[in-house]
């Protein structure tokens, strides 16, 4: 899934997300592809769910998006 497609899914909200797909380019980490792990309202929520998912599979490279920034 792409960013664009997760904005438009889920939006207003807080999304946590795993890069499926990702690379570092010139100092910079290129995400490629995305799955949704989670969506919620509120940001406390989804960092929660993050500490959680981060204790349990530390090799998933996961990050927090609120989908009405660009």
């Amino acid at each position: 899934m792409r960013c664009a497609e997760i904005h438009q899914t889920y939006r207003n909200q807080f999304v946590l997300v795993e890069a499926v797909s990702a690379c570092s380019q010139h100092g910079k980490r290129m995400i490629e592809d995305i799955a949704v792990a989670g969506c919620y309202e509120h940001g406390s929520e989804a960092w929660s769910n993050y500490k959680q998912q981060h204790r349990t599979f530390l090799e998933k490279e996961l990050y927090i998006f609120y989908t009405s920034n660009e």
